[in-house]
């Protein structure tokens, strides 16, 4: 007997009445770090959705290592222009993208951010912000920040004092 209930299956890719994006992890591979990023910033600024915060961090990421870490920048600009909300593993591809130019202003921006968002106690995003001081030259900073974390860790040791050498 058949009824005329709603399937309780997923729909379609294709069904225009479709909820959510298809396959964003799928999506996001190709903005992998490992991707060209030219082809990659294409296929992600022509997406028929607006991308996830995965999506917004693997190519923010992918360029914060590549030769032109500004863009990485921009990028938070425009997810922050669109509405995204940062999450704790964007600040650690922000400041990467500072550490590699190196710019002190723009450290101090994100740190500014990272605050604006709570994310300031969280043990790795605050080692990449003693990193960024210390790559940026603000030894002063870096150091108030160390000594403002919650318990230290080796590796929080070990950027402190690379951050010295």
């Amino acid at each position: 007997m058949h009824h005329n209930t709603p399937s309780k299956t997923s729909p379609r890719p294709d069904d225009p009445h479709r909820s959510h994006p298809p396959r964003p992890f799928a999506a996001s591979r190709l903005l992998s770090p490992f991707a060209d990023l030219t082809l990659a910033s294409r296929i992600f600024s022509s997406l028929p959705y607006s991308p996830n915060i995965f999506m917004w961090n693997t190519l923010i990421r992918a360029h914060a290592s590549s030769p032109n870490p500004h863009h990485s920048l921009c990028l938070h600009v425009s997810m922050r222009k669109l509405g995204a909300i940062p999450g704790k593993h964007t600040f650690p591809f922000l400041l990467k993208a500072c550490s590699n130019i190196p710019s002190l202003p723009a450290c101090t921006q994100v740190h500014t951010h990272m605050l604006k968002f709570g994310m300031c106690f969280d043990s790795h995003v605050a080692n990449g912000l003693v990193r960024c001081y210390s790559v940026s030259g603000d030894f002063a900073r870096a150091r108030l920040m160390f000594d403002e974390m919650p318990p230290r860790s080796l590796s929080h040791w070990t950027t402190m004092v690379c951050g010295y050498a």
